[in-house]
């Protein structure tokens, strides 16, 4: 599905609640007259925060209930993905159970917002990528740029030769 360009619909903020600069975005997108809503994701699962999917026939969906708001996934236009605050399961006995309870609650979480047909600054997939500092010399390197001598290996006698004598490693 394809939006059309001059009905953005509502922009999505996922984020945490002390992130400032979300407070300097909310008035500008209100000034504008766009509709934002805020997902603070350290509050979900509780009553202010709740996510869900369902996939029925050939309709999936997701819907986001914020604040005692609810928000169908299909009037989601845009996302502004800042942060993901891991869900925590403090209900849960700790060990195996919690771990998996919480792995469940992030899965379901990141896989309700994936599924929103959007346009998205900041997608995760990207922000996963760019944190590869081996992945980005390698990409700048098949560009042509030249990128500083590197060398990252867990084999000390490697690494040793390119210490400089009487310098620190």
């Amino acid at each position: 599905m394809s939006r059309r360009q001059d009905v953005p619909g509502i922009v999505l903020i996922v984020t945490r609640r002390l992130d400032d600069h979300v407070a300097l975005v909310e008035p500008e997108l209100a000034a504008r007259g766009v509709r934002a809503a805020r997902l603070n994701t350290e509050l979900y699962t509780q009553d202010r925060a709740l996510v869900r999917f369902r996939a029925e026939g050939a309709r999936a969906s997701a819907v986001l209930q914020l604040d005692g708001e609810e928000i169908d996934g299909d009037e989601v236009g845009a996302v502004l993905f800042r942060h993901l605050h891991t869900p925590t399961a403090p209900h849960v006995l700790a060990g195996a159970a919690r771990e998996l309870a919480e792995s469940e609650m992030r899965a379901a979480l990141e896989g309700s917002l994936l599924s929103l047909d959007a346009h998205w600054l900041n997608h995760p997939h990207a922000n996963r990528l760019a944190r590869h500092k081996l992945l980005q010399l390698a990409l700048a390197a098949a560009e042509g740029l030249t990128v500083p001598d590197t060398r990252v290996t867990a084999d000390p006698a490697e690494i040793a030769p390119s210490i400089a004598p009487g310098t620190a490693g």
